[in-house]
C-alpha cells in the first residue's frame, strides 16, 4: 500500500516538475530522494526536523519524563511531537505525570493528536 501511495505521488511530483523553475526542480527532487522525509511519512511526523530533535535527545538527554515543554514557533508541530513523546505527556509510560506539550506560533496549527495546544 505504501508504495502505491508513493507512485502515485511520483507521478503527481513528476507532472509539477514541468511547471516549476530550476530551483523548485531541484528542492522537490531533493525531497523525493530524502531518506529522512520517507522516514517522516512512516513515522507519523509533520516533517524530517523531528528527527533533528530525536538526535539532539539522544544525545543531550533534554526531554524527560515530566517535564513541561513550550514549543515556540511550532509550525509544522513535527517538534512538538516528538517533546510530547519524550515526555510522556499522554501518560502512556511508566511515569504519572500528565503534562502537555504547548505549541505557539503565527499558523493555526491542525490539532496535534499528541499535544495540546494553546
Amino acid at each position: 500500500m505504501a508504495g502505491a501511495v508513493f507512485r502515485i505521488e511520483m507521478n503527481h511530483a513528476v507532472r509539477l516538475l514541468k511547471k516549476k523553475t530550476a530551483t523548485e526542480n531541484w528542492w522537490l527532487e531533493r525531497q523525493l530522494r530524502d531518506p529522512f522525509v520517507k522516514a517522516a511519512k512512516q513515522q507519523h511526523y509533520r516533517c524530517r526536523s523531528a528527527f533533528k530533535l530525536l538526535e539532539i535527545d539522544d544525545r543531550f538527554h533534554i526531554l524527560r519524563p515530566g517535564l513541561s515543554v513550550l514549543d515556540c514557533g511550532a509550525a509544522p508541530g513535527a517538534w512538538s511531537q516528538v517533546a510530547v513523546e519524550r515526555v510522556n505527556a499522554l501518560g502512556t509510560g511508566e511515569c504519572t505525570f500528565l503534562v502537555f506539550g504547548m505549541g505557539c506560533g503565527l499558523y493555526i496549527l491542525r490539532r496535534l493528536p499528541l499535544a495540546y495546544l494553546m
